[in-house]
C-alpha cells in the first residue's frame, strides 16, 4: 500500500491542508496535530462508522426522553462542552449528525462560546460516506 503526501490550499484564505492519502482513505494533517474527538449527536439512532471504517461510539446525547425539553438538552450540551474543553482539552470536534434537529440546535447554540473547531459530518446515502462541513472557527 502506497502512502503519498499531498499539499493543497483550501478555498478558505491562508488555509493550507496536508493530508496522507491511500487509495481509499484520507487523513488531514489537522487530525494529527490537534486533539480531535469524533462523536455522534444522539446514541441509538444509527450505527456510525467514520470514513476510515472505525466505529464512532461516543455521543453528546445518550438518552433523550423529551426532544422538546430544550432546557434539558442545553444542560446536557453544556456538560459535554465543559468535559471536552476543561477536562479533555479537545481542540477539534467532529460531530456526526444523526438527526433530531432540537438536539443539534441546542448543542450548536451553546457551542458558539467554545473556542475549538467544529466539523459537522453529514451522511451521504449515495456514497455511504460522511461529508465534512467546516462549521465553526475554521477561518
Amino acid at each position: 500500500m502506497d502512502i503519498g503526501l499531498h499539499l493543497f490550499q483550501d478555498t478558505k484564505p491562508a488555509t493550507i491542508w496536508c493530508c496522507f492519502a491511500t487509495p481509499h482513505h484520507i487523513r488531514f494533517f489537522s487530525d494529527f496535530i490537534m486533539r480531535t474527538l469524533e462523536v455522534g449527536l444522539c446514541k441509538g439512532r444509527h450505527e456510525i462508522k467514520n470514513n476510515m471504517g472505525d466505529e464512532v461510539d461516543e455521543f453528546i446525547f445518550e438518552d433523550i426522553e423529551n426532544p422538546l425539553d430544550f432546557d434539558v438538552l442545553e444542560g446536557q450540551a453544556s456538560d459535554f462542552l465543559h468535559e471536552i474543553h476543561e477536562v479533555r482539552e479537545i481542540e477539534l470536534l467532529k460531530l456526526y449528525i444523526t438527526g433530531l434537529t432540537p438536539a443539534l440546535t441546542s448543542f450548536l447554540a451553546l457551542a458558539q462560546t467554545w473556542t475549538g473547531k467544529i466539523t459537522l459530518m453529514h451522511y451521504n446515502r449515495d456514497t455511504d460516506r460522511y461529508v465534512p462541513q467546516y462549521y465553526q472557527n475554521w477561518m
